[in-house]
């Protein structure tokens, strides 16, 4: 495919970027450019790394607390993998986002060098997104090899927060519904090696990312943090509170703050098996019970609120 010739001057480039057609685009065995979605800015001045794909997500799950609408801060990126003489001068950027979420703001990161740009969020038919063509001052570029933070955007949920999880999908896409102009994903590189100056370049790859809003579990409702082999929840085992669960397992009935805290070999039941491996650990020093001990913590999918509502007195 031909190079774009670049001896234009700037205000007409504005004009060719936004028409230019797809088959006068590098194809990506010559050149490496990649549009992402980041969790995170980065830097400050200049919003860019040498650091390849940093700050990458592909999925957020947020948190959101009932009746509340869930809304997340998200970033385009681009990631330039070129030769140290070519770099990217000017881009034009489109996403859309499924139904279930909505964009409802962009804005430039601070630091980037901008020229000349033109955003909006159009709207039709019930889809949402954005739409950027941004310029750099002359004699500014990203960096050749790195990942540049090039547009902050805010993703909302459709609906208030409710018991079901809210789900949508943010995708790259080509030709912009309800743009004044046709947008096409794509880059200006300038390259000092090249005779004609350099070359207008579509993304290699573009990915999205999928942006799930769930229901904030209640504080009272979330498992506690215990140490296992612990029933009295002091913070350390003992003979004495290993009688007790004997006690309790034969006569009196479990009576545990944090049932898990019994379970001092974690088979998840709290039967005679377990102050009996409390007694030869701390009698005989065999193998001390498994995490969490000696300190604080949980087991993700196995601790829940039902076998430890309270956890220990004694965690944090």
């Amino acid at each position: 495919m031909k190079p774009l010739l670049l001896w234009a001057a700037w205000p007409l480039w504005l004009v060719l970027i936004l028409l230019l057609p797809r088959t006068w685009a590098q194809d990506c065995q010559s050149q490496f450019l990649h549009l992402v979605v980041l969790n995170a800015p980065i830097g400050a001045e200049p919003p860019w790394t040498t650091e390849l794909f940093k700050n990458v997500a592909d999925k957020m799950v947020v948190e959101v607390p009932a009746g509340q609408v869930g809304s997340t801060t998200l970033y385009a990126g681009i990631v330039s993998q070129l030769s140290p003489s070519a770099a990217v001068g000017s881009w034009q950027i489109q996403m859309t986002a499924s139904s279930g979420i909505k964009v409802t703001s962009i804005s430039l990161p601070p630091g980037l060098p901008v020229w000349f740009t033109r955003s909006g969020i159009p709207s039709l038919l019930g889809t949402s997104g954005f739409y950027s063509s941004t310029f750099l001052l002359p004699g500014k570029t990203l960096p050749s090899r790195g990942t540049a933070s090039v547009l902050r955007f805010t993703v909302t949920a459709s609906a208030p927060q409710g018991d079901s999880p809210i789900s949508g999908f943010l995708r790259w896409s080509d030709g912009c519904t309800g743009c004044s102009s046709s947008f096409l994903n794509g880059a200006l590189v300038w390259d000092s090696s090249a005779s004609i100056g350099g070359y207008y370049s579509f993304f290699c790859e573009r990915q999205g990312v999928q942006v799930t809003f769930v229901k904030k579990p209640d504080l009272d409702a979330r498992p506690g943090n215990f140490i296992r082999c612990d029933p009295d929840n002091d913070g350390k085992p003992s003979v004495g509170e290993l009688i007790e669960l004997l006690n309790q397992i034969f006569i009196n009935g479990l009576a545990l703050s944090c049932r898990d805290a019994g379970d001092c070999n974690g088979d998840r039941e709290v039967d005679l098996s377990d102050p009996l491996y409390g007694f030869s650990y701390l009698l005989f020093n065999t193998a001390p019970p498994p995490p969490p001990f000696p300190g604080c913590g949980r087991i993700e999918g196995v601790t829940t609120a039902a076998s430890c509502p309270a956890g220990s007195t004694s965690c944090p």
